[in-house]
């Protein structure tokens, strides 16, 4: 049911957890610096998750099928979201994602069905393929016009896009009559 992961460990192998379906909790220790590939995959029961401030990547499928996973803060180190990293995470609603992150890999969060918002930092430089396929039909992605971020979901019919970074203060009409 609940796991927790001595300190001392610093690596856990790819997939250490595969398909473990009655894990619902797991702390791992804070020297962790990586999320493997396929680590938590298929862990179906899989509710609360922490994720050590040292992480800097996420790896391929590394959450794919955890349909009970709950959102999660995402570290401010991280760099890359691997592919398929959270896909059919059906429980996620809202991402935020830090100025860390450089990459998001190809279908990161497809079949994320109940996903409501993203936030897309300017930092982001390279989004693959299909990243929000099957997601839900009101996904909000909130990132800054110009950004590669922006660009994406213009392109890829994320069908609302709420601008951040932007002033949206009116100015005052300057009138020399004072009217």
């Amino acid at each position: 049911e609940e796991l927790r992961i001595p300190e001392t460990v610093t690596a856990i192998g790819a997939r250490a957890f595969y398909s473990c379906v009655s894990l619902k909790s797991l702390n791992l220790p804070e020297g962790l610096t990586a999320i493997g590939q396929g680590l938590l995959a298929y862990c179906s029961s899989l509710e609360q998750l922490t994720l050590p401030p040292d992480i800097t990547s996420i790896g391929s499928g590394a959450f794919t099928g955890c349909t009970r996973l709950g959102n999660m803060d995402i570290p401010g180190k991280v760099r890359t979201i691997g592919e398929q990293a959270f896909r059919g995470c059906e429980s996620i609603t809202d991402i935020v994602l830090p100025d860390s992150v450089k990459i998001i890999y190809g279908k990161a969060f497809y079949g994320c069905v109940n996903l409501r918002t993203i936030t897309i930092p300017s930092s982001v430089q390279r989004i693959g393929e299909l990243v929000f396929k099957d997601c839900s039909l009101d996904l909000v992605a909130l990132v800054e016009k110009g950004s590669v971020a922006y660009e994406y979901c213009d392109e890829n019919l994320v069908d609302i896009v709420e601008l951040i970074g932007e002033d949206t203060s009116e100015e005052e009409d300057e009138n020399p009559f004072g009217l």
